[in-house]
């Protein structure tokens, strides 16, 4: 079987970088081979519909990794905001305009259209049935996002001070802003960490002026350790695309045993279900009230991440992703 293996450039984003990344490196090692030319057949990974455009005459498994039907206006002020609140950094070379405008500019193709070139895929696999139904077509197959759940999993590390962590990218899109303004609110003696993909000194400076004990980091190496080391974990996405998909972090963190406070996102609750706590996209107060009550409830802080847990070992295994994607590999030869 031959196969030619369209994934993600460097400034693509990281969960996207990180799912096309293993699912190679699974099917190498069931000895499939990868080509540029004379392939059996394309596997094409995206946030978009983009990639999908050109009518070529060769069978394609296109992966679909994200919404696209998204509000415009909602990705451009909320990379406005990143731009002018949060010092939001981009890789050299890389447009901010670009990142603030070509969603936009998406948004204005009809829907209609846009699935007008989908459906000429072989398979259009997507990570949720919410995302299939959306679409409705005939040729959506779903496959959820899987991760290591030997790697992630509760290290039962024993701390005398409660902490809650926010982690993520520094985009508004992701809800570090609501994060920060939640965490202004919180007067418990408690340690209020938000560790970033990329250290800010912008939003260090804003995170101070709402609550001087809120903590900035960068990317940190040993992430698991780090989830373990929080007891709650908020990641408050503001949009379904914001969450792309299924955010790793909600998986991770899940499979971590931690409580997890996020949006009520269709796709999130799809994904957590009654595992997680839930809050509007864009409410700092309703973040702070599930704060506190998570902080007064060590029993509703253990069950949550126990059921979390399960979920995780239920449906979002690497080796789940891993053989419904070689299953579909063995089905388009």
């Amino acid at each position: 079987m031959k196969v030619n293996y369209l994934s993600p450039g460097e400034f693509s984003t990281e969960g996207l970088t990180i799912i096309s990344k293993k699912i190679k490196e699974f099917m190498q090692k069931n000895k499939i081979e990868f080509v540029n030319n004379g392939e059996d057949f394309r596997h094409i990974h995206s946030h978009g519909f983009f990639s999908s455009i050109k009518n070529e005459k060769i069978k394609k498994i296109y992966s679909l990794y994200s919404y696209i039907n998204e509000k415009g206006y909602k990705t451009f002020f909320n990379t406005l905001e990143s731009n002018l609140k949060l010092g939001q950094e981009y890789p050299k070379g890389h447009s901010r305009i670009k990142d603030m405008f070509l969603p936009s500019l998406s948004s204005l193709i009809p829907l209609k259209l846009k699935k007008h070139y989908l459906k000429n895929m072989n398979i259009l696999v997507v990570p949720t049935l919410h995302m299939k139904n959306e679409l409705n077509l005939s040729n959506i197959r779903v496959i959820p996002f899987g991760i290591d759940e030997k790697r992630f999993k509760n290290l039962k590390i024993k701390r005398n001070t409660l902490r809650v962590s926010y982690f993520g990218h520094n985009d508004s899109l992701k809800g570090v802003y609501d994060v920060i303004k939640a965490f202004g609110k919180i007067k418990s003696n408690v340690e209020l960490h938000i560790y970033l993909s990329e250290f800010s000194k912008k939003t260090e400076k804003l995170a101070k002026k709402h609550n001087k004990k809120i903590k900035v980091f960068g990317k940190v190496e040993n992430i698991e350790k780090t989830y373990n080391e929080s007891d709650i974990i908020v990641i408050p996405y503001r949009t379904k695309a914001g969450a792309t998909g299924i955010p790793l972090v909600l998986l991770e963190t899940m499979a971590c045993e931690r409580a997890v406070i996020t949006t009520n996102l269709e796709n999130l609750k799809e994904v957590a279900q009654d595992s997680v706590e839930y809050v509007k996209p864009n409410s700092p107060n309703q973040i702070k009230n599930k704060i506190v009550d998570l902080l007064n409830n060590k029993e509703k802080r253990i069950n949550l991440g126990k059921k979390a847990r399960e979920r995780i070992l239920e449906e979002y295994t690497e080796k789940k992703m891993f053989n419904r994607y070689l299953k579909l590999y063995n089905s388009m030869v």
